[in-house]
């Protein structure tokens, strides 16, 4: 009797296994084939600090074993977020390699048995290329086939809590201050068709009204922020127009390379001359006042000198220079340069 019993439990075990078997793999047969999409597959490029995502069109099931990712010949699977729908990269702790790169997934099973299940063409772009473009692409606005605009400012703190100092005349006229001081930049740059212009405008400012920039002129109403220089370049075709402060005069004995704030205009004539138009300050002039340099006609330098410019086969060449002062008194200057 008792070994009929184990016969029938014997049998009994041995029926279950079969059956579980057959189960599992009818189950495995109907589960459908295992495949990957990559978000970068309708991109040509991406950067390389661009998330990556992988998504599975099943969950992949424990008995199947786990994914192993690589970039050429770099394993990053470590690197992958595991999800229900598939895995996630963000190359936060290491960039994608820049150039063209393969990115192969494969199923690695319990047994230690690798598979290549997807394999994707990866191109990763050069950082510095995608500002660049991105720059030209941006600095198209409003019509202009280049605009740009770059702002700069720096900040300077300056303050003395503790100060000791013997006798009492030796006190100083502060003590225990906090002075800030600023200088900042704006320059732009503007092209459209024939016609550019760059521009820059340059400031100062602080917060103790001695040191301002024009407190030894205007003691207490100068302004805490003003204006210490700027320069507008606008070039339509060839002619070459000139405001604020600028250099102007090549001449050794007339004028020479004098810089201040004014106007300037140039106009070629043909290939050999230029006839040109400069009307300065005679003083350095720094603020908001007098914007143009040409506010007041106590000291100005009027300049109009036609230069030829002969090709290098006709050895010498004349420059006629007229120099007006405008002053108290007039002076009127005539020179002819062979050079």
């Amino acid at each position: 009797m008792n070994e009929q019993s184990k016969l029938r439990q014997v049998i009994s075990r041995s029926l279950l296994c079969l059956i579980s078997t057959i189960v599992a793999q009818s189950s495995l047969s109907q589960t459908p084939k295992l495949t990957v999409a990559a978000s970068f597959t309708n991109k040509r490029a991406i950067k390389s600090t661009e998330l990556i995502h992988l998504r599975l069109n099943r969950p992949l099931g424990a008995a199947e074993g786990s994914l192993a990712v690589f970039v050429s010949q770099t394993d990053i699977s470590s690197l992958f977020t595991i999800t229900r729908t598939g895995l996630d990269y963000s190359p936060q702790a290491l960039h994608l390699p820049q150039g063209e790169n393969t990115l192969t997934v494969y199923l690695v099973s319990p047994t230690g048995e690798w598979k290549e299940v997807a394999k994707f063409l990866l191109h990763v772009e050069n950082d510095m290329t995608s500002s660049s473009e991105s720059l030209k692409t941006d600095s198209k606005w409003y019509g202009f086939d280049k605009f740009e605009v770059n702002p700069s400012l720096s900040l300077n703190l300056k303050s003395e809590s503790t100060l000791l100092f013997f006798p009492d005349t030796n006190r100083p006229t502060r003590i225990n201050f906090l002075d800030l001081a600023l200088q900042g930049s704006l320059q732009t740059n503007l092209v459209r068709g024939s016609f550019s212009a760059q521009n820059q405008f340059d400031f100062v400012g602080t917060t103790y009204q001695k040191e301002a920039l024009r407190f030894g002129d205007l003691s207490e109403q100068a302004p805490q922020i003003d204006l210490s220089s700027y320069l507008v370049q606008a070039q339509v075709k060839k002619i070459k127009f000139v405001f604020g402060h600028h250099s102007y005069g090549t001449n050794r004995f007339l004028i020479d390379n004098f810089s201040s704030r004014g106007i300037n205009v140039s106009v070629p004539l043909g290939s050999r001359f230029d006839v040109s138009f400069n009307a300065t300050n005679g003083t350095s002039i720094v603020g908001w006042n007098n914007f143009s340099g040409l506010g007041t006609r106590s000291i100005k330098s009027l300049r109009q000198p036609p230069e030829p410019k002969y090709s290098q086969n006709i050895p010498a060449t004349y420059v006629l220079s007229l120099v007006c002062c405008v002053a108290p008194f007039s002076l009127l200057i005539i020179s002819i340069d062979k050079t």
